[in-house]
């Protein structure tokens, strides 16, 4: 079995897109949630009762505790969510969000 994709989704609610390249804007809230479409499903079904189990890396960084933590309460194994360490990054999505509200 491959390893699937893992991400973080950070969604920025009330701004409808992104800054141009060189630009900044500050925003007063950013929500940080697990993303990747098969981390998704493995999430939601673990939600069902369902015992799905989940192959993947995460690193060793805020990101990567938030994923282990997300894993560790919706689904009953963890056992093949691996550390990848620091140098390997994790992959970041940042979404515009026009209307304020969460998922």
């Amino acid at each position: 079995m491959g390893r699937l994709c893992l991400n973080i989704d950070l969604v920025v609610p009330g701004v409808s897109s992104l800054p141009k390249p060189g630009q900044e804007d500050e925003v007063p809230v950013m929500d940080t949630y697990v993303g990747g479409g098969a981390a998704l499903f493995a999430l939601g079904i673990g939600k069902l009762g369902l015992h799905p189990e989940f192959q993947g890396e995460v690193g060793d960084d805020c990101y990567g505790e938030l994923i282990r933590k997300e894993f560790a309460a919706k689904i009953s194994t963890t056992a093949y969510l691996k550390r990848a360490g620091r140098r390997k990054p994790v992959f970041r999505s940042v979404l515009p969000m026009k209307r304020i509200g969460r998922f």
